[in-house]
């Protein structure tokens, strides 16, 4: 499981790919195998294939985010904007952070940094299984990488691993 991750977010993706597929032949999965295959077909090079990869995940979130960056990579901007739209359409911590994946693969880097922002400052600690990273990992995700380079980089992904502060009481 470990290395399946670990491989996903160094950008190796075939490997990922591969190992999830040995894993899953002598081991259940601990995690749905959706977004790590899905996006790595995608940065892998494949926008069809992925495309056709969220075609076949129940309607969702991973699904919505998959189809939005496929549609994207696709040049089916208005399919990809529909997309975004269904993803957007409620709020928690999983969503924001895959918003702001989204937004970072069009290169759209302020409405990332503002997802990012959302992702902080929402409490989604009842998120299902598959839709959310743990926090400590989210800084490292592939599709946020375009993101490193701009100077509000820095303390946004110290924001995201830091405990969150509860209010004191009086």
């Amino acid at each position: 499981h470990n290395l399946v991750v670990l491989l996903f977010v160094a950008g190796r993706y075939d490997e990922a790919r591969t190992q999830f597929r040995e894993l899953t032949a002598i081991t259940p999965p601990r995690f749905p195998p959706d977004t790590v295959i899905g996006q790595s077909l995608l940065l892998g090079g494949d926008p069809a294939a992925a495309l056709d990869y969220a075609g076949s995940l129940s309607p969702g979130v991973v699904r919505d985010q998959l189809e939005a960056l496929s549609f994207f990579a696709l040049g089916r901007s208005q399919e990809a904007e529909d997309a975004l739209q269904r993803l957007a359409a409620t709020s928690s911590k999983s969503k924001a952070y895959r918003l702001a994946e989204v937004h970072a693969y069009r290169g759209e880097t302020d409405a990332a940094f503002e997802w990012l922002r959302r992702a902080v400052d929402t409490d989604d600690s009842g998120c299902p299984m598959g839709e959310c990273w743990p926090p400590d990992w989210i800084a490292q995700l592939p599709l946020l990488r375009p993101l490193h380079a701009d100077p509000r980089w820095p303390a946004l992904a110290a924001a995201l691993v830091a405990p969150p502060v509860k209010p004191r009481r009086s």
